[in-house]
């Protein structure tokens, strides 16, 4: 069987959008020195320099997860495997064998059949896909959030109920 591969990444931004956002940032960044520089007197000098970097590395963060990350699923036989996409770098986030899927459906029917699993992320919120769980039994019940296509929905779905 071949491979059922699918990316859902970020919607690229326009040369001007892009110059926009890192120089807001960059602008952000340099009044939030200045504030914290001010205050630094009251607040103290490490404080107001571990608040400058928490800001931007949560900033950072924030960038990363909506202008630059994505995920890839690949559905090989009774195998999902969810990956982050980092431009065109992979990192592995999770692996499904199909046969120990117990239900698929909507996130929210699964966190009410199954309230204590552990829900894992693999979605976008700009993405026009709609989200699908599917829980499945590692050591506990997990949740895996994803946006399939048509094609590897349907292909999950049928997994899923032959077993």
């Amino acid at each position: 069987m071949t491979p059922v591969i699918q990316e859902v990444k970020p919607r690229p931004l326009s040369g001007w959008k892009g110059a926009a956002l890192v120089l807001g940032i960059v602008a952000f960044l340099c009044a939030l020195a200045m504030g914290l520089s001010a205050l630094q007197e009251i607040i103290g000098y490490a404080a107001a320099s571990l608040s400058l970097w928490g800001v931007g590395i949560a900033l950072g963060l924030w960038v990363m997860r909506r202008f630059v990350m994505g995920y890839r699923y690949v559905l090989d036989g009774e195998e999902l495997r969810v990956s982050h996409l980092y431009g065109k770098r992979v990192r592995f986030l999770d692996c499904v064998l199909l046969r120990s899927a117990v239900a698929c459906g909507t996130p929210e029917e699964m966190r009410l059949r199954f309230p204590n699993a552990r829900v894992v992320r693999a979605v976008k919120k700009d993405c026009a896909l709609a989200v699908m769980a599917v829980a499945f039994r590692a050591e506990d019940v997990k949740i895996l959030c994803l946006q399939p296509s048509d094609d590897l929905r349907a292909a999950i779905v049928r997994a899923v109920k032959a077993h």
